[in-house]
């Protein structure tokens, strides 16, 4: 495969070979596709947290369950004096 950059980014690529982070050019783009794919899914794991956290408190606003502070919780089991 052959892929043409443009100046910038191949400038990029070579200065992150003379560094020592990538022995060639190909070691630089399969560097840069893992960190693009580790963003990704990190990027849409926040979001199906977010989502889940949204769908949660609907739920419990919905059946007005008692929500409990931290103090609530270690009071109710002695630990008002543990530093949380």
């Amino acid at each position: 495969m052959h892929v043409n950059l443009g100046a910038p980014y191949e400038s990029i690529m070579e200065t992150a070979i003379k560094m020592g982070y990538a022995s060639s050019q190909t070691e630089v783009m399969r560097q840069a596709l893992v960190r693009y794919k580790d963003y990704l899914m990190t990027e849409n794991e926040e979001k199906l947290v977010i989502k889940a956290m949204d769908n949660d408190i609907a739920e419990i606003k919905k059946n007005k369950e008692k929500w409990y502070t931290l103090d609530e919780v270690k009071k109710d089991l002695g630990l008002e004096n543990v530093n949380i």
